[in-house]
């Protein structure tokens, strides 16, 4: 026994140390662990107001007549009409183009007196034409003005134009700068007032772009550009995620 009692209290030495050491490491890695996992997601955003500079305005000059002949010569005469107006508004041909005319074969049907029903065939001959510039307003003033060629009896309509902005590249750029500052300002703020200490970047996330008519609520998981309005909002989405000391 005595003999034995050496070697048994070498081996649970032994095996003191061993848990001792493992704990140690285990507990180290755990803490290393934790720290990796600590991290703060924080959502940044940024909107601005923008006008448009670009326009888009269409429209189109439309007959119909059982004599095909008679229902392109009568197109003819209302383009005719509609290039005047553009003319005496000072409206270069450069910014206007016309479609080639396009034809459409159609029928009604009406019912006799006996019961039965006769169909009837006719054409229908449409001009459509695009207006194109950067003068925003006085094209927007030109597509309310151009119906008064209705009255004259032109067949004309007009459809509301589109507006656009050109520099949307560039303002993306600044739109996201904006936003990665704000989500940088709120989680500081957050871990400052937690006791803790903001950490370094470890992931960033940008959202779609969103713009729309001014102060909208509306968003979509696509993106939304409105041409309805000369005046947008444009919103940029960032999310960031930190480490947090």
């Amino acid at each position: 026994m005595n003999e034995k009692f050496p070697q048994l209290f070498l081996g649970m030495l032994a095996l003191a140390i061993a848990i001792v050491y493992a704990t140690s490491l285990f507990g180290s890695s755990f803490v290393k662990a934790k720290q990796i996992n600590e991290t703060l997601t924080v959502t940044g955003s940024a909107k601005k107001q923008i006008t448009s500079d670009y326009v888009v305005w269409r429209g189109s000059i439309s007959r119909k007549s059982s004599d095909m002949a008679a229902a392109y010569s009568a197109v003819k005469v209302d383009t005719e009409r509609v290039k005047e107006f553009f003319e005496d508004n000072d409206i270069p041909d450069s910014l206007v183009e016309f479609d080639p005319v396009s034809s459409s074969q159609k029928s009604t049907r009406d019912k006799q007196a006996d019961g039965s029903e006769v169909t009837h065939w006719y054409w229908v001959m449409t001009q459509s034409f695009e207006v194109r510039s950067n003068d925003v307003e006085r094209i927007t003033e030109l597509s309310r003005e151009i119906t008064d060629l209705i009255e004259e009896g032109v067949a004309l309509q007009s459809y509301s134009p589109q507006y656009y902005y050109t520099k949307i590249a560039e303002m993306r750029v600044e739109m996201l700068g904006l936003a990665t500052k704000d989500s940088r300002k709120r989680a500081e703020t957050m871990v400052e007032n937690a006791g803790g200490k903001l950490g370094s970047l470890v992931g960033a996330r940008m959202g779609v772009f969103q713009i729309t008519q001014p102060n909208s609520t509306e968003v979509s998981d696509y993106g939304i550009y409105d041409t309805s309005s000369i005046e947008k909002d444009i919103t940029a989405v960032v999310k960031l995620t930190f480490a947090v000391e």
